[in-house]
């Protein structure tokens, strides 16, 4: 059977959808609009905190998401949705609605990691093409230190177009199958796991790198633009470790990070002359890293 047929199978009726306003206008006809396809009672409305709850508690399929009238909020809520800060689903199918965007606003709005974009608002004709094809198509995805979302191998980011690309739950197509959530959800969370070691590796990987490009110059005070951005780079990854891990429960990559952490920050607030007990530390951190990584309880089955 072709991608178009079993697209043709798929039952919009039986989504859940959720619609964050964030400020714009437009929800009632979204609301109408939606009503015809058969979704009834979609969540709707302004207020992120409530957004977020909705996403939260109702096991929604899909998340249309307007950036007009608040584009970073809606690009934090998105982006909180693939590294697992917000929700239980990672892989919630997410669509934007925006106007047309500058160059700058593309990068910002596709690292937030959506499905789809929709420029120019809603319509339910596109809606209804655009997430047929969701069902049937939609893209695998990668998990690499500053990014978790559908592949785009166009994208120039450390380790995109070489990171790993991975099949995941796809609830428009398991919902919209007639497939029961109790079931979905149970992929959901086998996945879930999954990606917590995906995004771990890679952010570990990630310091291991800087680190090996940090240190010659570090060594000999050769404190240009690109250290200051590898700094801060380095700074982010290490953050991002310790919130997973926090949220995870491991307590010794938690200390792993606050160590590595004001060694950080201390050789980004005084970078000449070099710290000797911070160029000895750095690389044993990294082994500590990967060390503790690799002794988690292994979470990584295939998703």
């Amino acid at each position: 059977m072709d991608a178009a047929n079993e697209a043709d199978k798929i039952d919009l009726s039986k989504l859940s959808v959720v619609v964050g306003q964030m400020g714009a206008f437009g929800g009632d006809e979204i609301e109408r609009q939606l009503a015809i396809l058969g979704i009834e009672k979609p969540r709707i409305t302004h207020d992120v905190d409530r957004v977020v709850r909705s996403i939260e508690h109702e096991r929604a399929d899909v998340l249309l998401c307007d950036m007009t009238k608040n584009r970073g909020r809606a690009q934090d809520l998105m982006r909180g949705i693939r590294n697992q800060e917000v929700g239980n689903n990672p892989f919630l199918v997410t669509i934007a609605l925006t106007g047309p965007m500058t160059k700058d606003q593309v990068g910002g709005l596709i690292d937030a990691g959506p499905d789809d974009v929709f420029i120019g608002g809603f319509t339910r004709d596109n809606f209804v093409r655009r997430v047929s094809d969701l069902a049937v198509n939609r893209r695998k995805f990668v998990a690499v230190a500053s990014y978790i979302g559908p592949t785009r191998r166009s994208t120039n980011r450390p380790g995109r177009k070489t990171a790993e690309e991975f099949a995941v739950p796809n609830p428009v197509l398991s919902t919209g199958s007639g497939i029961d959530k109790d079931v979905l959800w149970k992929e959901i969370a086998t996945a879930s796991k999954s990606l917590n070691f995906r995004k771990l590796d890679a952010d570990v990987g990630m310091i291991r790198t800087l680190v090996e490009e940090i240190i010659p110059d570090y060594q000999v005070s050769l404190v240009t633009d690109d250290f200051k951005r590898r700094i801060v780079l380095l700074q982010n990854t290490v953050e991002a470790v310790h919130k997973r891990a926090q949220r995870l429960g491991a307590d010794s990559l938690v200390s792993l990070c606050e160590i590595a952490g004001n060694v950080v920050k201390d050789i980004k607030e005084r970078p000449k002359p070099p710290n000797v007990r911070h160029l000895r530390a750095m690389p044993q951190l990294v082994v500590g890293f990967e060390t503790a990584l690799h002794g988690m309880p292994q979470q990584t089955a295939s998703a």
